[in-house]
């Protein structure tokens, strides 16, 4: 793929100066674009070790700009990563690139990013926070992406949680799901931001359906 190509069939930006030097250079544009998990993979292997991955995902999550790109990977995250990370923009939450960059570094935090990837991000951070590192949530999850890992709101249930993660959302996320769905955030998007299936969200809000209705029968008897 040449730089021509490269650059005709990305979102338009105010400088392309920085696509001469991007690792995805030689890759094929149908892969760049794809939503296939290998070829993500392949991509995002790439987007590790390249040197301008920063000023990529900054260009395209400049979502007020342009038109949302709704596939393949840019600056190193899925389209469905980059969508997560509108979601924690509407909430007022924006990583810090440079240091997300700095986390993912093997002789500072990678390898201990790696080892909790199946941790819930609550739990990464609070880990960081023992340690003295002041990175905010949205920065490390970017930094685990990244690096492959889930980043996930919830905890895999074998990573020491133990709860289904319906149930950690229902437990933990009512609040969260409420706000976003008052914003107008889809249940799919609200899926994404907690890195769960929207089936898991709707057991959750059922739940709490449920609950209210017992809560109201309660009441009035």
């Amino acid at each position: 793929m040449t730089t021509a190509t490269r650059h005709d069939t990305t979102p338009a930006t105010r400088s392309a100066d920085w696509r001469t030097r991007a690792a995805c250079q030689n890759l094929d544009i149908d892969t760049i674009y794809s939503d296939e998990r290998g070829d993500q993979a392949e991509v995002q292997a790439a987007c590790l070790r390249c040197p301008v991955r920063t000023l990529c995902l900054a260009d395209a999550t400049r979502w007020e700009e342009g038109p949302y790109q709704p596939w393949g990977v840019a600056g190193g995250l899925t389209h469905l990563q980059r969508q997560a990370l509108r979601v924690h923009a509407l909430l007022g939450e924006h990583p810090d690139l440079k240091q997300a960059g700095m986390l993912v570094l093997p002789q500072t935090f990678g390898d201990l990013l790696w080892k909790l990837r199946d941790w819930s991000l609550a739990a990464v951070v609070t880990e960081f926070r023992g340690q003295g590192v002041t990175a905010s949530a949205v920065t490390i999850r970017v930094a685990m992406w990244w690096l492959g890992c889930r980043a996930a709101l919830v905890a895999q249930p074998w990573s020491g949680d133990g709860r289904l993660m319906s149930v950690q959302i229902h437990d933990d996320h009512q609040q969260l799901v409420q706000k976003l769905t008052a914003m107008g955030v889809s249940r799919t998007n609200i899926a994404l931001h907690l890195g769960v299936s929207p089936e898991q969200v709707q057991a959750a809000r059922q739940a709490w359906k449920r609950a209210a209705e017992r809560a109201g029968q309660e009441l009035a008897a």
